[in-house]
């Protein structure tokens, strides 16, 4: 059953979340490398596109958001998706099943109980 919360709430979208690009350094051109050989040296250094990179970025930044407000008792899903730049609830909710295996729910709800097979979430708090 999935569990990632049926919240509606309005969103703000003064405080939607935008991640770096590469896209938008000049400073790049500037050193005569292009955007898409650094991306390229990256890949070849982490051993992951910068656009898996980049939403593993966005998708730990939303759920480090989302903490206090899951902790307070008071997580908006959708709120939380909105700020994280996703195009909504859904999208979020598939992402982090992607990444971690679980909805944003599910995740949020065993990083408050003492699994220890969650460790590794934990670290992150």
């Amino acid at each position: 059953s999935r569990t990632c919360s049926t919240d509606t709430a309005t969103t703000e979208s003064s405080t939607t979340y935008h991640p770096p690009s590469l896209h938008d350094a000049r400073p790049i051109s500037a050193l005569g490398r292009g955007v898409r050989s650094i991306e390229r040296h990256i890949k070849a250094r982490a051993g992951q596109p910068m656009r898996k990179l980049l939403r593993l970025q966005r998708a730990e930044q939303s759920f480090f958001d989302a903490r206090d407000e899951f902790l307070a008792g008071r997580v908006v899903w959708s709120d939380v998706a909105a700020r994280g730049g996703y195009a909504d609830q859904a999208h979020f909710c598939r992402e982090a099943r992607e990444i971690t295996g679980h909805s944003p729910h599910e995740l949020a709800r065993m990083l408050k109980s003492e699994d220890e097979s969650y460790w590794i979430y934990r670290i992150w708090t």
